[in-house]
């Protein structure tokens, strides 16, 4: 089922606990997902019915700011019902979290606070910005490289002698004897 939901009018920049309206208008649907199990031997116990796709069309933040309390309570849900948390607990840790965007992003999450707290705080704010700064800076003078490296691994850049590079050689050339090995130097 499709639920429209217009994050910056009804959430603007810091009233994320309105996200709740989302998850009230999608809560009968989710409870309903479950989730894949099995028992100690294989057997299938209980299999998922379904995903929630979140998707905001300009912002990697804000889908992960809109994804989180369907993330937060699919986690919860599970683990109580492995019976690691009793049904009164909840989470709000974040640490792995920010560890594995980093791993994904390179950079730290940004909306940390709303993810550990629930909602935005002025402690949140500082890193924020110091984020925001440090991803410009990657997304305009160091990521190009990093991308065209991944293209290159993944096959989606194929070296040819024939075909312009996909980046600057920076002062390699003199290095490259033909394009294939300076595009092996890139790497």
């Amino acid at each position: 089922r499709y639920v429209q939901y217009d994050f910056h009018r009804i959430c603007g920049h810091i009233h994320f606990e309105r996200l709740s309206i989302l998850y009230d208008a999608s809560k009968e649907d989710f409870s309903q997902q479950q989730f894949f199990l099995t028992n100690p031997v294989g057997e299938v116990i209980q299999v998922q019915q379904g995903i929630i796709r979140t998707n905001c069309v300009d912002c990697l933040d804000r889908t992960n700011v809109t994804q989180s309390p369907f993330g937060r309570k699919a986690l919860e849900s599970q683990l109580q019902q492995l019976g690691v948390f009793k049904s009164s607990e909840t989470i709000r840790s974040s640490s792995a979290f920010d560890k594995k965007f980093k791993n994904y992003n390179m950079q730290n999450a940004l909306k940390g606070d709303f993810v550990r707290y629930g909602k935005p705080t002025v402690f949140g704010l500082i890193p924020d910005g110091f984020n925001a700064l440090t991803r410009y800076f990657f997304n305009n003078f160091t990521d190009g490289i990093r991308q065209d490296a991944m293209d290159l691994v993944a096959g989606r850049y194929t070296v040819a002698e024939n075909k312009p590079l996909p980046f600057k050689l920076n002062g390699l050339e003199a290095l490259a004897v033909s394009r294939r090995r300076c595009s092996m130097l890139m790497l």
